[in-house]
């Protein structure tokens, strides 16, 4: 029978932000019962506005503490607005990332061991210092400043908290299981370095099959026994997809899906993502791959499919040849069309349209008709 565990890191965080939410909600109905919705609905308002701005000022800890470290700007995303630098200059781009409501990624210094518990410090930090000085200040202030102060102030700690104990939830480590992982193992070090030159140099426009080969020259023995090692392994099937070795592509990409750790959720449906995408362009059947469409892949590409191209391209391909729905593959191909200008990694659109127009052909071999493209 399976084995059910009790996830005690969950729990330490949700039912003391219940119990806080809890606290807070009773505090704040009592203090404004006087004064009515004139500043119930204010207060409501200034809830939803305190969480965004303490994203913000999330993500900017982590891109402040960064620099200090002497990494180098790649991307600043908020949502799935993203600002990031390409061709010199900053440009607005849209990309999501389920799980989270931001992200910072920088280009670590040189050398094989980078500076990493400030950076990834930053932005709790930034959250519950702006708390901090929020909540000094409303002592200061005449009524009704002090609500929404505390209200900020509530927010900040709240999502300080969140991401500097250590947990990984719906599929995505926090800033604090990231520090934990990379204080205590070398080789999540290495790896988290190198996952971040990989991304800088996509960015940039350079391919991973362009990218320096002894980076891809891993222990054959490495195992993806954290989220950095695992992000790490999977540029290796991703760079023989790009170099169009689709049966070596597949065979790498079912050898890290079988490792039963250190890949996140996330990490795994991405690569179930490509890996389906190879396979449907080696032939293989509909019955074969349906167990890899489980109901959480259908919900991530849901999820990502206006944002990724790759989620569209792989759409397009079980469209075009396992459902044989032209029209099913029209929407797909129209839907990567109209993400693929906002992507903020140009280098890999050039593999997945290779691999879209190799589903062409391979469906019109089949002889059925074709999506008007």
């Amino acid at each position: 029978m399976k084995r059910h565990t009790v996830p005690w890191r969950k729990l330490a965080v949700l039912i003391p932000a219940a119990l806080l939410g809890a606290a807070g909600g009773y505090f704040f109905m009592w203090a404004l019962d006087p004064y009515g919705m004139t500043v119930l609905l204010p207060s409501l308002a200034c809830l939803v506005l305190s969480f965004w701005l303490q994203a913000i000022l999330h993500e900017g800890g982590h891109l402040v503490c960064g620099l200090l470290s002497g990494y180098r700007f790649l991307s600043f995303r908020v949502g799935s607005f993203t600002l990031l630098r390409q061709n010199g200059r900053l440009v607005l781009r849209r990309f999501y990332l389920p799980g989270t409501g931001g992200q910072c990624l920088l280009e670590p210094p040189d050398g094989d061991e980078v500076p990493f518990r400030l950076y990834n410090l930053g932005g709790g930090l930034a959250n519950l210092l702006s708390a901090l000085a929020a909540a000094l200040t409303a002592f200061l202030l005449p009524f009704p400043w002090p609500v929404f102060l505390l209200i900020f102030a509530a927010a900040g700690l709240f999502l300080g908290a969140v991401n500097l104990i250590p947990l990984s939830m719906d599929g995505v480590a926090n800033d604090g299981f990231n520090l934990h992982l990379l204080s205590r193992s070398p080789q999540a070090r290495r790896t988290f370095a190198l996952q971040l030159r990989c991304h800088a140099l996509l960015q940039r426009g350079i391919p991973l099959r362009d990218q320096p080969a002894r980076w891809f020259q891993l222990p054959q023995d490495l195992e993806p026994q954290d989220p950095f090692t695992a992000a790490a392994l999977s540029f290796l099937p991703s760079r023989l997809m790009d170099q169009g070795d689709l049966s070596g592509a597949e065979a790498a990409f079912r050898t890290l899906l079988d490792v039963p750790s250190g890949l996140l959720d996330i990490q795994r449906w991405d690569l179930t993502v490509d890996l389906l995408s190879c396979s449907l362009l080696l032939g293989r059947s509909q019955e074969e791959l349906a167990p890899l469409r489980t109901p959480a892949l259908l919900h991530y590409c849901k999820a990502t499919r206006k944002f990724t191209p790759s989620t569209s391209r792989m759409e397009f391909l079980w469209a075009l040849l396992a459902q044989r729905d032209p029209e099913a593959a029209l929407l797909s191909w129209r839907q990567f069309q109209h993400c693929a200008p906002r992507w903020p990694y140009p280098a890999t659109l050039d593999t997945d349209r290779r691999l879209m127009e190799l589903g062409l052909q391979r469906a019109q071999g089949q002889g059925f008709p074709l999506p008007p493209l």
